[in-house]
């Protein structure tokens, strides 16, 4: 039995034969599988691609609105005339009566591109009213930069609680304002001086 083995005639295919059976137990099932799981890379491939489509549009309205969020905050104008109305709007709103609104002329922002305008706010309410339009403040769209706050209990003469205290403008327990701030713009210094110098 031996000697009919080794006779070469017979190694060869014997030896195919035994290729066929370790290919049809190991190999083939290790390409099937190899073939799920390039499937399995496929679909995944194309789950994220569609993914990514559905969700750029959404990132891009997040990109737009954070732009117009800051535009709006630090815009490419002074506009400070709008940035006077949003301050007056916002005492009338508080309760609290401002006397003066006074802004300086626009200064460079030092290490950036900018200008920026210091606004000085005299105003008089109740402390309740008054820190209501200081919390208003910092809620703006336009960025107003509050650096110095004074407020002091106004005194009223003992002649204004007479017939001409209807008239007069502070009333007993008022407070009364001094605000420093600052409005910045990404305009260049030169455009924004003319539009910024007091009249």
């Amino acid at each position: 039995m031996s000697s009919f083995l080794t006779k070469p005639k017979f190694l060869i295919p014997a030896a195919l034969l035994l290729l066929v059976v370790v290919y049809l137990k190991m190999i083939h099932p290790l390409g099937g599988q190899l073939a799920t799981l390039k499937a399995d890379r496929q679909s995944t491939e194309r789950e994220l691609t569609q993914a990514t489509k559905t969700t750029k549009p959404s990132g891009t309205s997040s990109a737009d609105a954070n732009r117009k969020t800051l535009e709006a905050a630090v815009p490419p104008a002074v506009n400070l005339s709008e940035m006077l109305r949003q301050l007056d709007a916002t005492a009338r709103a508080a309760g609290v009566r401002q006397s003066t609104i006074t802004p300086a002329e626009s200064a460079a922002v030092a290490g950036t591109i900018g200008t920026s305008i210091r606004v000085t706010v005299s105003a008089t309410g109740s402390r309740d009213a008054i820190e209501n339009y200081l919390r208003q403040l910092a809620t703006l769209d336009r960025m107003f930069i509050s650096d110095q706050v004074s407020m002091q209990e106004t005194a009223v003469s003992s002649g204004a609680a007479g017939a001409g205290a209807a008239s007069s403008s502070a009333s007993a327990g008022d407070v009364q304002l001094q605000l420093s701030g600052r409005v910045l713009s990404t305009a260049t210094l030169s455009t924004a001086s003319s539009t910024t110098t007091p009249k």
